[in-house]
């Protein structure tokens, strides 16, 4: 593991708790005297130091380590590729590598492998300073929530744009989170930076996917058949732009070319609705 593109070692690095930041600070796994966080307290050779990589291991890779390494994956980095790297190749030409897969192209600093944000780029003063906006001024981008949510196929947000009337517990009105000053309806009052305005979108956050998202995530996975976490990512790595596109044609109604809703499947433009649910 190269500890210097981990979380809780940028964040120490870049001292992100006075930045209003909170974060797990790191000095790295040797620093500390812990040999590998991961490996130290099960193999005897790395916790006593008798190795100083595990490719010098004749049980190289271990069981314990593919099953780190298949974890890791999912952040883009191996520690088996690392180490056969390392081995062949010698440490100078890994760093060099290293330096240039997780370089920011923005400043320069240091993309974390955890979150796959640059923290430097993250804790500069924020731009996004909501205030309430006005209906007539409001476009599709304004209805994309921080947390990946697209509020134009909220039923509240349906039944308020089509003019529904309101019932007490099945139809109600919103006009969306961010023209409503809200920033996430879900996720604010967990978040130091979405309630200090310092993020746009939560994939800008170092805990990309927080708990929290993550919970948020798997429910409206479960009900809904929506990704906030999947809506969140094709953003980051396509722009707004395609994802709207992507959007209308995802939920467009093949009737009347209104929007689906995605708490009930209906188009409360050409059908009837009695309740958000149904």
């Amino acid at each position: 593991m190269n500890c210097a593109v981990c979380s809780a070692y940028i964040a120490r690095r870049l001292d992100l708790k006075k930045k209003g930041i909170r974060r797990t600070y790191c000095v790295g796994c040797r620093p500390r005297g812990q040999n590998c966080t991961f490996m130290g307290h099960i193999c005897r050779k790395v916790g006593e130091g008798l190795v100083q990589y595990c490719y010098e291991c004749p049980d190289f890779p271990c069981p314990r380590l593919k099953h780190l390494d298949k974890r890791y994956r999912k952040y883009n980095v191996s520690m088996i590729d690392n180490l056969n790297f390392v081995k062949e190749q010698g440490m100078d030409k890994f760093l060099a590598k290293e330096a240039e897969k997780w370089k920011c192209p923005k400043c320069g600093d240091v993309i974390c492998c955890h979150t796959q944000a640059c923290y430097n780029c993250l804790s500069k003063p924020s731009k996004h300073n909501w205030k309430k906006i006005p209906p007539e001024k409001v476009t599709e981008a304004d209805l994309i929530a921080p947390c990946g949510m697209n509020c134009g196929l909220c039923s509240g947000y349906l039944a308020y744009a089509n003019n529904l009337e309101k019932k007490r517990g099945k139809i109600i009105h919103c006009t969306g989170c961010l023209p409503r000053n809200k920033q996430c309806a879900f996720i604010k009052k967990h978040c130091d930076l979405l309630i200090n305005n310092k993020i746009r979108f939560c994939y800008e956050c170092p805990d990309f996917p927080c708990k929290n998202l993550q919970t948020l995530d798997k429910r409206y996975r479960t009900r809904y058949n929506m990704s906030m976490i999947d809506n969140l990512e094709f953003i980051r790595d396509n722009g707004i732009d395609k994802f709207l596109r992507q959007q209308s044609k995802k939920y467009k109604c093949p009737t009347c070319d209104g929007m689906i809703c995605i708490h009930n499947g209906k188009c409360y433009q050409c059908q009837h609705i009695g309740s958000w649910k149904e």
